[in-house]
């Protein structure tokens, strides 16, 4: 499935992957360092776009999105996904978030919580939660 659909957010490009035609719609954040979440996450999205509409928005620096030199900070990459998620018109979605992106979820939770009707992670990172140095 080719990238379908590019937004503009603080005038660069994120490209987005709308799949599936269901009526519950499901947002899914990739993790850290995932180079093409489109193509990584392709066969969860085939298997969920069968009864959900699948939304995968792919951060900056990551897959055919553009770069940024704005910091990275949790609160950037979630204003930044809802003015997407704005432009895209969608309000009401299920959020799954893959690792880091399980940060970024609870914190865009927080943020936006009349949005947000289910929050699911994949091998989710939490706040404070150590590093392997800490054992």
């Amino acid at each position: 499935m080719p990238y379908n659909q590019e937004v503009k957010v603080e005038n660069k490009s994120l490209r987005v992957q709308l799949t599936g035609k269901g009526d519950e719609k499901i947002v899914l954040l990739s993790g850290y360092l995932t180079s093409s979440p489109v193509l990584a996450f392709q066969p969860l999205v085939n298997e969920l776009s069968k009864e959900y509409q699948v939304v995968m928005v792919e951060p900056f620096g990551y897959g055919l999105s553009d770069d940024t030199d704005k910091v990275r900070s949790i609160e950037n990459v979630t204003s930044e996904l809802h003015q997407a998620l704005k432009q895209l018109n969608i309000s009401s979605y299920h959020l799954v978030g893959h690792s880091i992106s399980g940060v970024y979820s609870l914190a865009y939770i927080n943020e936006y919580p009349n949005e947000v009707k289910s929050f699911i992670g994949i091998d989710s990172s939490f706040p404070d939660q150590g590093g392997v140095d800490d054992n």
